[in-house]
Formats: structure tokens, C-alpha cells, sequence
């Protein structure tokens, strides 16, 4: 289970509610960069893995290219979700429960996981479920920190094709 959420964290609702009124984070904006870097036909899906409050669609949004990416969001934690619901009401059907460790989230074009794996307790799982249900590109920020993370890159049910 999650090891960062409001109920642990109670103190960083009031930030996050803060930051969804008046902040665009940076790292937003270079993740969005990257997916409109890509070679994007119509609308490509787009699941935000640990969405938190929403804010890489409010990244989107503040660029008005939502319409380029069927978004969905999704994370562990109800209050998060119950936030990013409040301040993005045209979107409250597409910010989602669910626990990437024992669930998969629909099968999408592109995955953005940002400082996810770090709180969980099998991250490779979390992994494993991410890769089964991304088609094109997931995008993965995270901090390893000082223990190793067992890669899966030679599982060929989850990679397609051999790394070079």
C-alpha cells in the first residue's frame, strides 16, 4: 500500500490545495513538453499514474491541448482525488481510484508515473502493471534513492522489443 497519502500526510493538503489554486510546477511543464513532443495522431490516451490534485491536466488545461490527449487520472488516495475533482469539475469522472500495486488502470497510449514508486511497497509490480497497459510511451520520474529497483526489461510479455 501507498505510503504517502493525506492520512500519513496531512499536513501537505493544505499545499497541494495552495499550489492547485495558484502554482504550475515546473515538472509539469517538462512532461508535457515531452508528450507534445511526440508524434501525437488525433487523441492519444493518456493515464496519469498517482495524479495526486491533477496537476499535469492542469498543465494541459493552461495549454489548452486537452484536446490532443484523452486524459485520466488516477491514484490511491480518495481526498486527492475529492481535491483534483473540486478544481477541475469538468473532469471529475476521469480522476480514478486505484491502487497500481494490485490493479491496472485501462490501456492507454501514454503513462506518467512522477514520484510514485518511491512510496510503495512493490514497485515492481507497480511496474509491471504500468508496461502491461501502456502502448506507446510511459514516462517515469521517480527517485530510486539508495537501493537498487529490479528492473524488468527482459520480461518479453512487458517489452516488445530488446534495449539498445
Amino acid at each position: 500500500m501507498a505510503t504517502y497519502t493525506s492520512s500519513t500526510n496531512p499536513d501537505d493538503c493544505d499545499l497541494y490545495e495552495h499550489r492547485a489554486k495558484k502554482i504550475y510546477l515546473t515538472w509539469c511543464s517538462q512532461i508535457v513538453d515531452i508528450i507534445e513532443g511526440l508524434n501525437v495522431v488525433d487523441t492519444w490516451s493518456l493515464n496519469d499514474i498517482g495524479c495526486n490534485y491533477g496537476q499535469v491536466h492542469k498543465e494541459i488545461k493552461k495549454r489548452n491541448t486537452h484536446d490532443r490527449f484523452d486524459y485520466v487520472g488516477y491514484d490511491v488516495d480518495k481526498v486527492f482525488l475529492e481535491m483534483a475533482q473540486r478544481h477541475f469539475p469538468e473532469m471529475k469522472e476521469r480522476f480514478v481510484e486505484l491502487d497500481i500495486e494490485t490493479q491496472t488502470p485501462r490501456v492507454g497510449d501514454i503513462t506518467i508515473c512522477s514520484e510514485v514508486l518511491e512510496h510503495l511497497d512493490n514497485p515492481r509490480t507497480a511496474l509491471e502493471n504500468m508496461l502491461k497497459t501502456t502502448s506507446k510511451c510511459m514516462i517515469l520520474r521517480t527517485f530510486v534513492g539508495p537501493n537498487a529497483i529490479e528492473f524488468i526489461q527482459d520480461n518479453e510479455e512487458l517489452v516488445a522489443s530488446e534495449y539498445k
